[in-house]
């Protein structure tokens, strides 16, 4: 396990336990690339019964377009689709790229959100799946692109009032 913690200044605390992500409650990992897209990758070559989890604090992309990429993401046990739940809020004002890499042995990785959305601007999928159990699970208002590689799976009662774009 690797454990790792700044404190003050806009500085972050996360700890990594294996393909999770855990960020104190009243703390901000900022993921500001400037110019670039600021981007959190989570990759593994593990046994892929296990989900990776990002939970707690806040990601906060600033004024760069962020990106999520999953590459061989553990799997919910029993099932063969890779996936990741994000319990963490995302802020950023550049929107959020939702990406990965399917292989042979998976499918799509797969990404649940359990808080609501906390960034503007356009949300793009690709390479992966986005499930969205809640109507404050995207940005209000927003543009949702769904690339031929991707699938936006809309689970439950949702009200959205965003512009879905098919490519």
């Amino acid at each position: 396990m690797n454990a790792y913690k700044l404190t003050d200044a806009g500085a972050y605390s996360y700890q990594d336990t294996g393909y999770n992500l855990k960020i104190a409650k009243d703390v901000t990992l900022k993921v500001d690339g400037g110019d670039a897209p600021g981007q959190i990758i989570l990759n593994s070559s593990s046994d892929g019964w296990s989900p990776s989890v990002i939970r707690g604090g806040t990601i906060d992309f600033g004024t760069s377009p962020g990106v999520l990429w999953a590459g061989t993401a553990r799997a919910e046990s029993g099932t063969t689709e890779p996936s990741v739940t994000i319990g963490s809020t995302i802020s950023g004002s550049a929107g959020v790229t939702f990406a990965g890499q399917p292989t042979v042995a998976f499918d799509k990785p797969a990404w649940f959100l359990t808080s609501a959305a906390g960034w503007t601007g356009p949300t793009y999928v690709n390479g992966s799946t986005l499930s969205v159990k809640a109507s404050d699970r995207l940005p209000s208002g927003g543009d949702v692109y769904v690339a031929r590689t991707g699938m936006l799976f809309l689970d439950g009662t949702l009200t959205l009032n965003q512009n879905l774009h098919l490519k």
